[in-house]
């Protein structure tokens, strides 16, 4: 007997699949750079793709207080990873980017994915290229309308 998946059972297999080959690529990363923790890891991809942020969205993007944010910046400034600096407009306000060895790790994993998704791209046509990556952007924007 077949059994037949509704397209959301394909949705969630085929995303698992994605996800866990996400997670190989980041874990890869991690053992390149194995002083740095997953959450870590994941503020220096936020931060390169962002430039530079303030207390206040790191702490929001890691769901944690400001004060746990404080302590995960002091760990990857004392590790070598980022710089912080006073905002121009109000020196109480503490902005974080990355220095050149965070932007490495950064550029590292870009490198990593760009490498994955030249493997994806390899198994559809043109036509099929410019679909899956219009309707990714649109996924991960959030407007599905």
């Amino acid at each position: 007997m077949k059994v037949i998946m509704t397209h959301g059972e394909k949705f969630v297999t085929a995303f698992e699949s994605l996800v866990l080959r996400m997670q190989q690529i980041d874990t890869n990363c991690l053992r390149t750079y194995g002083d740095v923790t997953k959450r870590e890891f994941n503020l220096l991809v936020m931060l390169g793709r962002s430039e530079k942020m303030i207390m206040r969205e790191v702490a929001d993007f890691l769901c944690v207080p400001v004060s746990t944010a404080t302590a995960i910046i002091d760990k990857l400034d004392e590790k070598g990873y980022l710089k912080r600096m006073h905002s121009p407009t109000d020196r109480r306000t503490i902005v974080v980017a990355l220095n050149e060895e965070g932007r490495s790790i950064y550029l590292s994993l870009r490198k990593k994915l760009k490498s994955f998704g030249g493997e994806v791209m390899d198994k559809l046509d043109e036509n099929e290229k410019t679909k899956f990556i219009d309707l990714l952007g649109k996924v991960a924007s959030g407007s599905l309308e």
